[in-house]
């Protein structure tokens, strides 16, 4: 199997791992793997850095209500920020997605697991 190394799912390999993968199972399992943490990391570094500065921004917004509406605002436009960046990257690539999958599942079927070449395209 070819896959594109300007492919997301390979960018996100190369993220998690030094060396790639040379056979599909174990790419596909670690791709999976990489999108359900991946988004655990910048979660946790916004939320240590929102608790790091939580008694500064105590400070200039003393009232509660101020506190409240800062704070909703900008939840609100993270997770917009957030989806429209997830909607674009979906669109963009859910070909190289399903056929990554479509793959897979055509291996685990046959019980076997083929090699990946890596290509420049």
């Amino acid at each position: 199997m070819k896959i594109n190394k300007n492919a997301w799912h390979y960018k996100l390999q190369r993220f998690w791992r030094f060396s790639p993968v040379n056979n599909l199972c174990s790419y596909f399992w670690s791709t999976v793997l990489g999108v359900l943490l991946f988004p655990i990391v910048p979660f946790l570094f916004v939320t240590s850095l929102f608790f790091i500065l939580l008694p500064f921004i105590w400070f200039f917004f003393s009232d509660i209500e101020w506190l409240g509406v800062a704070i909703t605002v900008g939840f609100f436009e993270i997770m917009a920020l957030l989806f429209s960046w997830v909607d674009y990257r979906r669109e963009k690539n859910i070909h190289d997605k399903l056929s990554v999958t479509r793959e897979y599942i055509k291996a685990k079927k046959q019980k076997i697991c083929p090699l990946i070449e890596y290509v420049e395209e």
